[in-house]
């Protein structure tokens, strides 16, 4: 399976999952390494517009292609995530799935986007054994459109 990941220049090669270990995210709690990666480009696009301030789609953005062994893949479906979107709780609800999900040392989990909630990440897990076996197809840079800046 082939995933994608946009990020700088600087950290695009960065598989270990130490962003989301420094900052935690919807999946994981802080202390926990995951690498957030989408299953189509587009969507890794838009969780950065939705995610990252306008000023850090400059220069030094790029997309990573990453090649991912086959394996069984767990996935969580809509039904689950939209009943704990509105939560009070929820990102401790996701987080728990995560750990959860993490505890079994697995190499990936596929989860709904709740931008295009038919679309999926696919996050892995930087201690999994078969982790070894993920590697960079290619990196090429990637810049926003220009019809994207909201200061118009």
């Amino acid at each position: 399976m082939i995933v994608y990941r946009l990020a700088k220049k600087e950290y695009i090669r960065d598989l270990s999952g130490e962003g989301a270990r420094l900052s935690g995210g919807r999946w994981n709690m802080k202390g926990q390494r995951m690498l957030y990666t989408s299953t189509l480009r587009s969507l890794a696009v838009l969780e950065m517009m939705v995610h990252q301030e306008q000023s850090l789609w400059s220069n030094g953005i790029c997309m990573a292609s990453i090649e991912v062994p086959d394996v069984k893949v767990k996935r969580i479906e809509w039904s689950v995530v939209s009943k704990l979107i509105d939560s009070p709780q929820s990102n401790q609800e996701f987080q728990k799935i995560g750990s959860d999900w993490l505890a079994k040392n697995e190499l990936a989990i596929e989860v709904p986007s709740v931008i295009v909630p038919q679309e999926f990440h696919l996050i892995l897990n930087p201690n999994a054994l078969k982790f070894n076996e993920v590697k960079i197809i290619d990196v090429l840079p990637f810049m926003f459109d220009k019809r994207f800046n909201k200061e118009k």
